[in-house]
């Protein structure tokens, strides 16, 4: 379309890249294009790093990726390393088990990633989600500090208790479960986790910004991630879910970048 290109760099500091492209072809007049095109990795004068969109959609479409990874591999290696099958009976022995921590820790950084990569996603997104995508993406948010909340018990509480002979019953006789403060909590983060990730999902499938499956899958996951208090075995399923559909964002957002 053009014959030939230009390459100028701009001396402003901060400011992107300009390629100025000139048709030869038999028109009236010879016409300019400007194309703009956005540096992913732009210094100012004195050599400082300055911020820029696709830097901020790469690193959210990543930190989509690992989190999204790490949560898959827990739910994965929940079943395997740890003896599920003595939750009920024996949580005690569940919490001694030496693998305890490990898988913990792996969803508890997974977390941690996905909420810096649904903050950095939503910056993108929000135009386009409406009214329905803040709902959805606070109520969200909400639900994985309090999912954080739920892992440090595991990781850094559980443990000092299961192995303190004075009040390591307290496991087996369900005397933290049975308390009406934890009950209200625990209630409350699972209204929160389905309203969030539904209304969430419901954004997501309703625009083209994301893969219409990632949408499916943020609805149905948390779904089932919740409905594991009735039938135990879903909270690995749903787990998988959603870490699937937070994979296919962060793909989406890098694609994006590619793209741009």
């Amino acid at each position: 379309m053009f014959d030939n290109c230009f390459f100028m760099k701009n001396t402003v500091a901060g400011q992107p890249q300009l390629t100025i492209c000139v048709s030869q072809q038999k028109v009236k007049k010879p016409y300019f294009e400007v194309i703009v095109r956005p540096k992913f990795n732009i210094k100012d004068a004195e050599g400082v790093f300055i911020m820029t969109d696709n830097f901020i959609k790469k690193s959210g479409g990543f930190a989509l990726i690992a989190g999204g990874s790490l949560l898959f591999a827990w739910a994965i290696l929940a079943q395997i390393l740890i003896p599920l099958k003595e939750a009920e009976s024996n949580f005690i022995a569940l919490v001694k088990d030496e693998q305890w921590i490990f898988v913990a820790s792996i969803a508890f950084v997974g977390i941690l990633l996905i909420i810096f990569g649904l903050f950095f996603s939503y910056i993108f997104f929000r135009t386009k989600g409406g009214i329905l995508g803040f709902l959805g993406f606070t109520l969200a948010i909400t639900a994985l500090i309090f999912q954080i909340s739920l892992l440090t018990w595991e990781i850094f509480l559980y443990p000092v208790l299961a192995n303190s002979p004075s009040v390591s019953h307290i496991f087996n006789d369900k005397t933290i479960l049975n308390d009406p403060a934890v009950g209200f909590f625990l209630t409350l983060f699972s209204v929160v986790t389905f309203l969030g990730y539904i209304l969430f999902g419901i954004s997501i499938f309703r625009t083209n910004f994301f893969y219409k499956i990632s949408g499916i899958l943020m609805c149905l996951g948390p779904t089932l991630y919740i409905g594991s208090i009735f039938i135990p075995f879903l909270e690995a399923i749903g787990a998988a879910l959603f870490a699937v559909s937070l994979i296919t964002m962060g793909y989406k957002l890098i694609k994006i970048c590619n793209i741009e």
